[in-house]
């Protein structure tokens, strides 16, 4: 395949996968919303979104980042050298050892679970109601690791073929069960938020079951029949990749974590807050940033696995332009309105006023570093594919002592909003880390174009967001808009902040010659026509 016809095969791949996971998304944060409304920023938010931090964590872990980034280099050298038969074998062995590591895990998790609360979330000790919901909500939500671990071995199968599709869809299935497990099962256990949490919690589980059949189809359809397989050698690869692939791309959840932790010391509602205000982060992070990683890691670990630095290098520059384009300006609109956005979509019943403006302030701090993160999932997995898996587990560990210790002093002197500032400060430094060291093994990665596309994006992205974030103020203000409800004049401004400011970064990006404007159109026009 000549270079032109990989990136259109990129840019086609990556347009489905952003596709879909803006679909998957905005059905996120319809399930937000709904949460917001049945059980607001109060302790029981809190207890929930503690309980489920460890299986959400493991399926971001698992699902977007170190299962693929361990069995597509090794599916990629088991279909080069021994054909489908054997890849077919290699994947029925992870998926046996998957299930039955899922299965101990569930057990531990149940009989551990107080020691878990306790170390995830040392403040709620003092609170013997909330302590004791919190365990019983991990212990319900154990399950659904299980279920994530199946789904995540499909799922790194169907990436090595590259059928991204059925991959995508299944995040929109786990929400969809959400939604309904939140409109249907909730009543039945009552209209206490503490019982009604409850039905929540059993859609969360039906959603990762559905997060993993969903998948099965494509699977069969690739040739893929499951047998019970003890062994095969390319497990060995694996393990040995999967081991520090799962320390170098934990980093960003334990970031989290350690957000969760130092939040239950806070004040009432700071967990609930911290969650909704990284959910906006969470938009272009997996619209784009995710999907590009997924989308340009299969071509650059082929490249990699045969020798061929070059092409490798070529593909991650197209990636990291890419990014730039696509993540730096929905940051900055981000971080432009994120009052309105928060409000618009989490202020309703028991999460009030104060509970949006609070998790805005958070939102804003998460979006600064959106860019960093998103560089980190496009730099980590060659590092893998190239046999280089201790780099990014460097960088990541320093990464977690950095963040203790900014995150300690910038709580003390800023509160909650502290704990996204130092998440986000130390994902740049991470991504630069990354990327200075990513150089020395793949020659050519990065360099002035990258850079250019880097300084371009972000001027006109700065540009953009300073015009939208007075826009805005402006149509406070408009008498029009005054008499109207709130919630329509949070959609106006939101839906018009958004408008006008695709409108100018578009404007700027052809002033100032970004090429990835043309990339991007191009891959419109193919899929209007």
């Amino acid at each position: 395949m000549n270079p032109a016809q990989s990136k259109s095969r990129f840019i086609r791949s990556a347009g489905l996968l952003a596709s879909f996971t803006f679909g998957s998304r905005i059905l996120g944060y319809v399930r937000d919303s709904l949460n917001a409304a049945l059980f607001g920023a109060g302790w029981v938010a809190d207890a929930y979104f503690v309980a489920f931090r460890i299986p959400n964590m493991l399926r971001d872990l698992v699902g977007e980042g170190a299962l693929s980034a361990a069995i597509i280099p090794t599916i990629s050298r088991s279909l080069a050298k021994k054909g489908d038969k054997d890849a077919h074998h290699l994947v029925s062995a992870l998926l046996t050892w998957v299930a039955m590591g899922g299965c101990i895990v569930v057990a531990a998790g149940y009989f551990l679970a107080p020691a878990i609360v306790g170390i995830m979330a040392p403040g709620f000790s003092a609170l013997p109601a909330k302590f004791a919901l919190t365990v019983s909500l991990t212990r319900w939500l154990f399950p659904f690791i299980a279920f994530i671990s199946l789904a995540a071995g499909v799922m790194g199968w169907l990436n090595a073929r590259e059928r991204f599709g059925p991959v995508a869809i299944a995040p929109l299935a786990l929400n969809v069960c959400v939604i309904l497990g939140g409109v249907l099962l909730c009543p039945l256990f009552g209209h206490a938020p503490e019982n009604m949490i409850y039905g929540w919690t059993a859609g969360v589980l039906l959603g990762g079951l559905a997060q993993w059949l969903v998948q099965v189809p494509a699977a069969r359809s690739e040739g893929f029949r499951f047998s019970w397989r003890i062994w095969h050698p390319g497990l060995r690869e694996i393990g040995a990749l999967m081991a520090p692939a799962l320390v170098g791309f934990s980093f960003t959840q334990v970031h989290l974590l350690i957000n969760t932790i130092l939040a239950s010391l806070l004040p009432e509602g700071t967990v609930a807050h911290i969650y909704y205000g990284n959910r906006l982060m969470q938009l272009p992070l997996g619209v784009f940033g995710v999907a590009l990683s997924t989308a340009a890691y299969p071509a650059v670990a082929r490249a990699l696995v045969t020798g061929r630095l070059r092409a490798a290098a070529g593909a991650l520059n197209h990636a990291l332009r890419m990014t730039a384009f696509a993540v730096l300006p929905a940051s900055a609109g981000l971080i432009a309105l994120s009052p309105q956005i928060n409000g618009l979509l989490f202020r309703f019943g028991r999460f009030s006023a104060l509970d949006a403006e609070q998790t805005a302030a958070i939102a804003v701090a998460y979006a600064v570093g959106i860019i960093g993160h998103s560089v980190v999932r496009v730099l980590t997995p060659p590092f893998y594919a190239a046999g280089r898996p201790y780099v990014p587990v460097v960088v990541g560990a320093t990464g977690v002592v950095a963040n203790v210790l900014l995150s300690t002093v910038l709580m003390l002197r800023f509160g909650a909003v502290g704990l996204p500032l130092a998440t986000s400060a130390v994902a740049l430094a991470s991504a630069a880390w990354l990327g200075v060291s990513l150089r020395r093994i793949v020659p050519g990665t990065g360099g002035a174009g990258v850079a250019r596309t880097f300084l371009s994006c972000l001027v006109a992205s700065a540009l953009m967001g300073a015009a939208v974030w007075a826009g805005v103020r402006a149509l406070d203000g408009w008498p029009v808009l005054a008499g109207l409800p709130l919630k329509i004049r949070e959609l106006v401004t939101t839906l018009g902040g958004i408008a006008a400011g695709i409108g100018i970064f578009a404007l700027l990006a052809r002033v100032l010659g970004i090429r990835e404007m043309g990339d991007f159109t191009a891959a419109i026009r193919s899929k209007a026509g």
